[in-house]
């Protein structure tokens, strides 16, 4: 199961689902990237990665400095919270705002399904630190990760589970390649020269020609 919680994005803003605020490097600089975006402002183009002078000049959308020791502070604490739940060799750190944590021991003493748990946790971290998070869940690290950040991070429960049988209907339909975790724009370049355009063609491409 993975778990993404959202960037710390300063005291003035406590509804990120209902705030457009980015999160630059340097507000002072107009090519300084977005470091995090709410869902309402990437509705309109803005994302991680975006420049300071891509965003529209208007008073309902905020840019902000990071706070990186708040970020830490609670990113630390979300995962003392989830360390209540699997032992630390269970327990991943991807990056500051994403763990991944293996359930499998576990999970019979919290709950009945994994989604179940994925909620208790969700509902933890929330109740304790007022910070909304999305889980996803898989059989393995991929389609856990995938699972979050092309379902869970769209759905209104904020979980999503994909399992094996979804290969063919969830992960080959992602489009573009490069929306696909690892895969840049350059990859995808490489790989449409080899005729690959799908993420189903390259399931089943032979690796001898990969």
């Amino acid at each position: 199961m993975h778990l993404r919680k959202i960037e710390i994005i300063g005291k003035r803003y406590d509804n990120p689902s209902k705030t457009r605020l980015a999160v630059v490097g340097d507000i002072r600089r107009s090519g300084s990237v977005v470091l995090a975006a709410t869902p309402l402002l990437k509705k309109e183009g803005i994302k991680t990665g975006s420049r300071l002078l891509e965003i529209p000049k208007r008073k309902d959308i905020h840019v902000v400095n990071p706070s990186m020791e708040r970020c830490i502070k609670a990113s630390n604490y979300i995962s003392s919270l989830v360390l209540q739940y699997v032992m630390p060799e269970d327990f991943h750190a991807y990056s500051i705002d994403e763990l991944f944590i293996d359930a499998t021991a576990s999970l019979h003493l919290f709950a009945r399904t994994p989604e179940d748990l994925a909620h208790r946790i969700l509902n933890e971290i929330y109740r304790k630190t007022r910070l909304t998070a999305t889980a996803g869940i898989g059989p393995n690290l991929l389609l856990a990760k995938f699972s979050l950040d092309h379902e869970a991070k769209h759905s209104p429960t904020g979980v999503a589970y994909w399992r094996y049988e979804d290969i063919p209907f969830k992960l080959w339909s992602i489009h573009p390649m490069k929306d696909f975790w690892r895969i840049s724009s350059a990859t995808e370049r490489r790989l449409n020269r080899l005729g690959i355009y799908t993420i189903k063609e390259l399931a089943l491409s032979s690796k001898e020609m990969l």
